[in-house]
């Protein structure tokens, strides 16, 4: 048995430590696939992923332990992603009282949202 080929002083694989915890890889490449609300919605999602350990098939988590983990951050915490087919929003008038005009600061916040989800 012969020892390994190269040289010892070119083989430097330690990798520097760093503080705090960091994702794995397959963390990363599944929240890829995700469409998060914010980096802060991202980064909470690779910190709980992380924190749960699923067992890898290969380089990435487990289809169905995925699966069953993502289904149940998604009902933990409905805000952290954003919706990807948004509900039809209506924009003609219907017959009826409607809205009391009594607050106009709620009614100019009302459009002001309506205006910045059509992004």
């Amino acid at each position: 048995g012969g020892a390994a080929e190269g040289g010892g002083a070119r083989c430097h694989s330690r990798a520097p430590a760093r503080a705090g915890r960091h994702p794995r890889p397959p963390a990363e490449s599944a929240a890829g696939a995700l469409r998060f609300s914010s980096k802060g919605a991202r980064q909470a999602f690779l910190a709980a992923l992380d924190e749960r350990q699923l067992p890898l098939e290969g380089e990435e988590f487990s289809k169905a332990e995925y699966q069953m983990f993502l289904e149940g951050y998604r009902d933990g915490d409905p805000g952290a992603f954003e919706e990807l087919c948004p509900a039809p929003r209506f924009v003609a008038s219907t017959p009826g009282t409607g809205f009391p005009v009594s607050n106009r600061h709620a009614q100019a916040n009302d459009a002001l949202r309506v205006l910045l989800q059509k992004n």
